[in-house]
């Protein structure tokens, strides 16, 4: 039964090129039961949500939303936390919007881009004064929720570690890799930040 669902979301999303897509899982006693739910929009939903740990169904799951940064040569949230920001400041063509409520909560923002300007092709091309507009006006390409954690995170599917470390949730965007080139530069500028103070 396990095998037929697998055959069948596989032809479903690779046909229909569906890379937003959600996995869930029912068990009633013995019996399971699987249902795929998809989406053209661009919103992401969390990996919570999205995926499920059986192992027979996990070549057919979803890319992770989720993103796990260790950081070095930091001692607190609130000294990781101002280090984010700094380096989020200096990115041209993001917005931050701070979600910290109170004091007890991690330390978290969220960013939205309408534009790469933080890829070395996009530096580049700003430098020529050849900048084309790429996306329409004011039209998001990435929203990303970064928390500021400290405890353990998956580093694997079965492995963890113990320390502090940036999340990276993926809320809303149509392309994975301008989020991976977003959290690369992002990690290079905080370390960077670290090795220097």
């Amino acid at each position: 039964m396990a095998c037929t669902f697998v055959r069948s979301a596989r032809l479903t999303s690779h046909e229909n090129e569906v890379d937003n897509y959600a996995i869930t899982e029912f068990i009633q006693g013995q019996t399971r039961r699987w249902a795929i739910a998809w989406s053209f929009g661009t919103l992401r939903l969390p990996d919570s949500l999205a995926r499920i740990a059986n192992p027979t169904l996990q070549s057919i799951m979803p890319s992770r939303t989720t993103l796990y940064q260790q950081t070095t040569d930091v001692r607190s949230l609130e000294l990781l936390h101002n280090k984010l920001l700094q380096v989020l400041g200096a990115i041209q063509g993001v917005h931050v919007n701070s979600e910290r409520t109170d004091s007890t909560e991690a330390p978290s923002v969220l960013v939205m881009a309408t534009e790469i300007t933080w890829s070395r092709s996009a530096r580049r091309k700003k430098m020529s004064r050849l900048i084309s507009q790429e996306t329409s006006q004011g039209s998001i390409i990435l929203q990303c929720r970064i928390t500021c954690a400290d405890g353990s995170y998956p580093i694997g599917e079965k492995q963890q570690v113990t320390g502090l470390h940036l999340v990276y949730q993926w809320v809303d965007g149509s392309d994975r890799g301008v989020l991976e080139s977003f959290v690369s530069h992002v990690n290079r500028k905080v370390t960077a930040v670290e090795s220097g103070s």
